[in-house]
């Protein structure tokens, strides 16, 4: 339900192990991302193409930032963004380095924001032994936006300096997480990073723009795709591959649908060893086969349920579609393949 907060945490301690080749990364990133640097104290971040906004902190400094979504999120399809603040100067050895993610859930809110905040924390602790303790505030409501924070009662190396969510309730009644997190050399200031967090927190507003959950027509690469009505589109890109994903827009405590299209090289296509089943099917006037990973998809609990490889462009040997699917149901099984199949 909930992967983006789990993904920072394992990634964290190796992303400040390479900063210095991120450094040189960031700038190149910056460009093609709309970074900037020159916030003061104050003044206000609008996110996600104003679907919500934060305001900088006192006591800390924007070092960079950076957003998910085609040319830096600037389109309907923005989905994430990153602040990274600081103590001081960026360039001061051991300084903390604070790392505030902004993320879509696609989910709408139960209309009780403290139960989507136990289903939030439920997503997290799926990925623990021994799952973590968090206080819940009561939800608190401004001007422009209602939201709950979420807090765990124990900050230590073994959960990577996770410090807190808040869960914000947007104007179309959808979710979206703030998730805080510090390295190491924070530690020895966590008051006043606390401190931080909460003027973050406490800043939130809610923007104007609604997700479009239209049907519409959708470009990937040269082709276009049609999106059924409810289904939500982002596109992650790499030096040389590129991902477009399709969440459907449900409920917090609904199972949720999604599936995803890889154009590249080399695509985490396994195949060694045998599916459940297979099914026959044709995309792009082409007989294709999906593999399957369960009896039917209300069995299925993570990961692929469904997936396809084909050469992408016949006149380009090497170049591959990996399609993938993680349907919540049989009917949205039937329409993930019905957008599949729209591929021209």
């Amino acid at each position: 339900m909930v992967s983006g907060i789990n993904e920072r945490r394992d990634n964290w301690q190796m992303k400040k192990s390479i900063q210095g080749i991120l450094t040189f990364i960031i700038c190149v990133v910056c460009l093609l991302a709309t970074a900037s640097t020159g916030k003061q104290v104050g003044d206000k971040f609008s996110l996600l193409n104003d679907r919500l906004s934060i305001t900088m902190p006192q006591g800390a400094v924007l070092q960079r930032s950076f957003f998910g979504g085609i040319m830096g999120g600037k389109d309907d399809t923005a989905y994430s963004a990153t602040l990274i603040l600081t103590q001081n100067d960026w360039t001061i050895q051991n300084d903390w380095t604070m790392e505030v993610d902004v993320s879509e859930l696609y989910k709408y809110s139960t209309g009780d924001l403290r139960k989507d905040a136990s289903l939030f924390i439920e997503a997290i602790n799926a990925n623990y032994s021994a799952p973590l303790q968090f206080t819940v505030s009561y939800p608190i409501k401004n001007e422009t936006a209602s939201f709950i924070i979420i807090t765990p009662d124990t900050i230590d190396s073994s959960d990577n300096y996770y410090l807190m969510s808040a869960l914000v309730q947007t104007v179309d009644n959808t979710l979206i997480s703030v998730n805080i997190y510090v390295d190491k050399e924070a530690m020895a200031y966590m008051d006043d990073c606390k401190n931080i967090a909460r003027q973050i927190a406490n800043s939130i507003e809610s923007g104007a723009r609604s997700l479009n959950t239209a049907g519409q027509a959708y470009y990937i690469y040269k082709y276009t795709i049609q999106i059924a009505p409810g289904y939500i589109p982002r596109h992650n890109f790499g030096v040389d591959f590129d991902v477009w994903y399709f969440s459907k827009l449900d409920a917090m405590d609904e199972k949720g649908s999604s599936f995803g299209i890889y154009y590249g090289c080399f695509p985490s296509f396994d195949n060694s060893t045998e599916p459940e089943y297979t099914v026959k099917d044709t995309v792009l006037n082409r007989e294709i086969t999906w593999r399957i990973n369960a009896e039917d998809p209300g069995k299925f609990d993570g990961g692929k349920y469904a997936e396809t490889l084909m050469q992408a462009d016949e006149n380009h040997f090497g170049m591959y579609l990996h399609i993938f699917a993680s349907p919540g149901s049989a009917t949205d099984w039937e329409t993930i393949r019905e957008m599949v199949r729209s591929l021209r």
